[in-house]
């Protein structure tokens, strides 16, 4: 199965998902994406924090990223 990675793009840089998650195709990666975007999104929130800047980026072992 392969492995995919979730890095968040914010202005101050990149925090690589060094870990990667094993799923089993794109299409579940993205449903994983929108998942921890909404996780992050509530806890932002709840936080009084604005991360309407950031971006969640997808990349698979080969690096490639979308």
């Amino acid at each position: 199965m392969p492995r995919y990675y979730f890095n968040i793009i914010a202005g101050d840089g990149i925090r690589e998902d060094l870990e990667g998650t094993e799923l089993p195709s794109l299409e579940d990666a993205r449903l994983e994406a929108i998942e921890d975007a909404r996780t992050l999104m509530s806890d932002a929130i709840l936080l009084g924090q604005d991360i309407s800047s950031r971006r969640l980026e997808i990349c698979d072992e080969g690096e490639t990223c979308c």
